[in-house]
């Protein structure tokens, strides 16, 4: 059971620094973080390799700010609200770990605030 404990928390540790540094906009520290040939998976569509994932992310700006973490082996769940388009939005991400890397990022959250926002400019 040890293993597993400390196997979740190195896993959570992996997404909260990745969030957090793309909260300070530090995105060569981010991209540490993420699999070559990770792949995004979002509301708006998804993206597939580290570089266009990140591209992604600076292009929108995107602010995360946690509210929980859940770990279990090389899953984690994280619930966060998200700053985007000049909105927050209440959203989840599932991440995935592979190597002491992120693989795989599954993010839902209700894109209409987004959508309204994007329809009156």
């Amino acid at each position: 059971m040890q293993s597993l404990i400390s196997h979740s928390e190195a896993a959570r540790n992996i997404v909260t620094n990745l969030l957090e540094a793309i909260n300070r906009e530090d995105f060569t520290t981010a991209r540490t973080f993420l699999q070559n040939d990770m792949r995004y998976i979002g509301v708006f569509g998804s993206r597939d390799g580290a570089d266009a994932s990140l591209a992604g992310v600076q292009q929108r700006s995107l602010k995360f700010g946690i509210r929980e973490v859940i770990a279990e082996g090389n899953e984690v769940a994280v619930f966060y609200d998200l700053s985007t388009s000049g909105v927050i939005l209440f959203a989840a991400g599932r991440f995935q770990i592979r190597d002491g890397k992120v693989i795989l990022i599954h993010v839902v959250f209700d894109p209409r605030p987004v959508l309204e926002t994007m329809a009156k400019k």
